[in-house]
């Protein structure tokens, strides 16, 4: 009985870890199309393309 009680809360943290996280990405994805946008002057849907992402990862030292 403690076992199914205990297997049902790790279900429902793992629920909403997994919704937090989802809600984050939204986030961050409305995010860089409202600061692109604005700052940008280019199309907010920009910030999505592969050549937009490889300039940006170009600037890191990897």
């Amino acid at each position: 009985m403690a076992t199914q009680s205990l297997g049902r809360r790790f279900l429902h943290l793992i629920g909403r870890l997994v919704l937090v996280v989802l809600i984050l990405v939204i986030l961050f994805a409305i995010g860089l199309m409202v600061g692109y946008g604005v700052s940008g002057g280019d199309p907010f849907w920009a910030i999505f393309s592969p050549e937009k992402w490889q300039h940006l990862f170009s600037f890191l030292p990897i």
